[in-house]
């Protein structure tokens, strides 16, 4: 399903940097803009993991498996 829009909220997109850690990185785009990270870094905190989403994708990635994640907007506000 689709995700609706409305035009007082424009889609926001933003690239996520996982790394791992053993060191390597992954990248994951989500439609969310800067301020999902407090919720991201909630969820490792009390969940145990990090979970990523977009339209069509799940990632989750266990917080033993996670050694830091970056998120950077691509979108303008």
């Amino acid at each position: 399903m689709a995700a609706t829009t409305r035009p007082e909220y424009p889609p926001q997109y933003s690239i996520v940097e996982i790394v791992y850690v053993d060191g390597s990185t992954a990248t994951f785009t989500i439609n969310a803009g800067y301020g999902i990270a407090k919720y991201l870094r909630d969820g490792v905190k009390d969940h145990g993991s990090l979970t990523l989403s977009n339209d069509t994708d799940v990632m989750i990635i266990t917080r033993e498996q996670l050694r830091s994640f970056t998120l950077r907007q691509i979108t303008k506000e």
